[in-house]
This record gives structure tokens, sequence and C-alpha cells, in this order.
């Protein structure tokens, strides 16, 4: 098959740009052919395809001028550069399916209306709730946003919204929801999906024993939304264990005053991926303590390749993939349940053992990128069929 994934970016800002590549990779392996339609940048990953300009991005936008931030609102919901590269490539690369990811507001609903109108059928993966209400954060079917720090962005997310509702979900003709926590939540706003648990190409070879580690680890965004404050009062509350955060994001101070009057905090700042990778093998537990309904994110399974068991709170896709494999303890969302809980696997080996040994065995079989390449494709031969 020929498959054209669209994606804001064509380098790494998130999960959801790291799945498009690995889903690429894995197509690529089968035998199928690739494109991408997204931005230009000069850190692109991918080059077959077709790239728009990338006008501003979460560092520039603050700084850009009215006339610039204008252009980019009305970019947002109809890019007519994004309309024609889509053209371009049902005449060139002819694909057989288009599979959307995160296309706001850097390529607007155009090329999704393009695709349709072409005769190529839409496959939509939902990473967030972008698509049931007007934050991507909010699960509740909100019609205003009420999360963007600025007046402006929350009016922009607002509009898009209802171009998101009457025009791009109609022109999809499959939708994939990360977890069955996802697709739960959009089968309660009328929209169908097909739950497919996220992958990684991690791999799961020997990973390090329970002598061979120490301590916490938390990785990612250093925000409310992350539970990190929560992380810091795990340190505050056990000094003879290690943790250790490493991120970046509005909470970099907190962490960081925090980090020097607490022996038993470090804080790492931001890490390369292979550095992620040697923490989250050398770590007993990894805490991932979000507070909102996080959908299906690539960190849990990274940490569950490493055999790291994940200790976090019951919200959204994450508890499901923790539970579900049985790789680490899912609690009430209490700083002092956290706590305990790190507490209990740093001392236990055997339940550590036992949770390692399950949270690999998951990424083998449940989070595999055969488990995964299997499932997307009988969801494009469906679509192609329509």
């Amino acid at each position: 098959m020929r498959i054209l994934i669209l994606n804001n970016f064509s380098y790494i800002t998130g999960g959801a740009d790291r799945h498009c590549f690995d889903l690429a990779q894995i197509l690529r392996a089968a035998g199928h052919e690739v494109a991408f339609l997204s931005t230009a940048a000069p850190q692109n990953i991918e080059s077959h395809g077709a790239f728009v300009p990338l006008e501003v991005t979460n560092a520039t936008r603050d700084t850009m001028a009215y006339t610039g931030r204008a252009r980019v609102a009305a970019h947002a919901i109809w890019h007519r550069s994004a309309r024609g590269a889509m053209d371009r490539l049902v005449r060139e690369f002819s694909p057989d399916v288009a599979h959307a990811h995160k296309v706001y507001p850097h390529l607007s609903v155009a090329p999704i209306l393009a695709a349709r109108e072409c005769g190529v059928p839409v496959v939509q993966t939902v990473h967030d709730y972008e698509f049931v209400s007007a934050s991507a954060v909010d699960e509740t079917g909100g019609r205003i946003d009420k999360t963007e720090a600025r007046l402006q962005y929350r009016a922009l997310n607002t509009a898009l919204f209802q171009v998101k509702k009457r025009r791009h979900v109609p022109a999809v003709a499959e939708w994939v929801s990360v977890s069955r926590a996802v697709a739960e939540t959009y089968a309660k706003h009328g929209i169908s999906s097909s739950a497919v648990p996220n992958f990684t190409l991690q791999g799961t070879d020997a990973v390090p024993g329970f002598s061979d580690r120490t301590g916490v680890l938390y990785v990612g965004r250093l925000t409310s939304a992350k539970g990190v404050e929560d992380v810091i009062e795990v340190a505050r509350a056990l000094p003879e264990v290690a943790v250790r955060v490493a991120g970046h994001g509005p909470l970099a101070t907190a962490v960081r005053t925090a980090a020097s009057k607490l022996p038993n905090l470090e804080d790492m700042g931001m890490l390369s991926q292979d550095d992620v990778q040697r923490e989250l093998r050398g770590s007993r537990v990894c805490v991932m303590p979000s507070r909102w309904q996080e959908p299906g994110p690539l960190a849990c399974l990274e940490a569950m390749a490493a055999g790291t068991p994940v200790v976090a709170y019951r919200a959204g896709g994450l508890a499901e993939y923790v539970e579900q494999a049985g790789g680490g303890r899912v609690v009430t969302d209490d700083p002092s349940a956290l706590g305990d809980a790190c507490s209990a696997l740093v001392q236990d080996r055997l339940t550590w053992q036992t949770m390692s040994a399950n949270a690999a065995a998951a990424i083998r079989d449940t989070h595999s990128p055969e488990a995964y390449l299997a499932s997307i494709l009988e969801i494009y031969k469906r679509a192609a069929k329509r």
C-alpha cells in the first residue's frame, strides 16, 4: 500500500511525532510506501513528500507581530499551501490512504477535505481530545478552550473546534484511538473508533536487574498537569530514596529550587533520548503522576520496555497501559499514595521482579510493532473499501 502520513511536524516535538516516524519505519520495513505531508524545517527527519512553510512554533509564537499572528490564525483554519500540497501528492504519490495525526494549527482542515474530494480515504489517529473538546487536554466535551494562557490562543482553539467538528470529523473514514480509555471518551461524544494501543521500537533484551538499579525517575514536561509537584512531595516524604527529575517546562525553577533543598532530589535538566534510556534502565521505578486523562503516553511504554515498573495515577490510557500489563502500580491521585507505592517497589525485590517481567512482556506482545502493524493495516484496508 501507499500511505500518506499527515502531521504538523517532520521532526520530534513530542510523542505524536515520534509515533509517526516509528510508524513510517515499520510500514516501510513491511514493504509499503510512505510519504509525508508536513511542515518544512531544517531539522526535519523525513524528506519524502510535501512540506509547507513552518510559520510559528511554541517557542516563537509569543514574539510574533500582530500581522504574523493573524496570518497564522487564518492558515490554521484554511491553509491554501497545504491544500495544494495534498493535490500534488494525490497526483504524484497516489496514496491508497491518508493517515492524519496532528494537523492543527499548521496544516488545517484543507488537506483533509482535499483527500476526501480526491477519493483518498482518511484515517485519523487521535492522540488527545481535540475532536471532542476545544482544548486537547479536556475530555469533557467543552466547546470553549479554558486552558491556554492567552485569550487569543483560547479564541483560536475555540474557533478551530467548530471547524474540526463540522468539516474534519465528517471527512474521516476510520478513527483510531491510542487506548480503550480514549475510545470510550470519543464514543460518549458520538465518534466510534478502533482502540489500537501505541507501540515502541525500544527493545527488551537483557534488562538490568533489581540490584543494578536505584531510586525513582520522572521524565517529561515539568508542568502541573504532569504532576511534577507531586514528584517533589515524594522526594520530601522519602528522604532515603533517590528521586531524579528530567525534563523542561514551566515548573523548571520549582524543581531546581526543591533540588537545592532536598539532598535526595536531583534536577537532571533536559536529557537526550539515549540518556533517557540509560536513566530508565538504571532506575527501579518510573513515576508518572499525570493529573489529566493521559491518552497513551510513549514514555510509559519506553519505561516498561526497559523493564522499569511504572507508578501512576488512575487517569486515562496511562493507567490502562500499566494495569493491563501488570507492569507497575496505579494509585489514587494523592502524593501520599504515590510515595507509598514508590517506596514499596523500591524495596520489594520479588514484587519488583514480577512487575519488571510483566512490563517487558507487554512490550513484546500488546505494544509490539508487529501487533500495531497488523491492526493498522486492517484499518487501512477497511477505509480503502469505503
